[in-house]
């Protein structure tokens, strides 16, 4: 049970992490320059506003592979709920933190 609850914990800080860098990527790709095969993806969310989406892409590429891997161990009925659960926690506090939004003059 701990452990359970130790690696929910761990994946919630994980795609909160993936969420800050993919909501900063146009300035990770300044700073390395190698990672400028992935684009910034961006979508007009109002007026003045634009939505980088490279947050919410990685945090979805990862749920998926684990989810996957927790499908091929059989895993998936206890581990696989607390996964989505730690995902969604996760991506309601970046939106309620205004990641990922940018505000662009047009």
């Amino acid at each position: 049970m701990v452990k359970r609850i130790f690696l929910t914990l761990l994946q919630f800080l994980v795609f909160g992490a993936l969420l800050v860098v993919g909501a900063f990527w146009a300035l990770v790709r300044i700073f390395y320059p190698s990672l400028g095969f992935i684009p910034v993806w961006r979508f007009q969310a109002g007026a003045t506003h634009d939505f980088v989406a490279n947050g919410l892409i990685f945090a979805l590429v990862l749920l998926v592979i684990i989810l996957l891997i927790e499908a091929l161990r059989k895993a998936l009925k206890p581990g696989g709920v607390l996964t989505v659960l730690a995902f969604a926690l996760a991506v309601a506090l970046s939106f309620a933190m205004k990641l990922g939004l940018l505000t662009v003059s047009r």
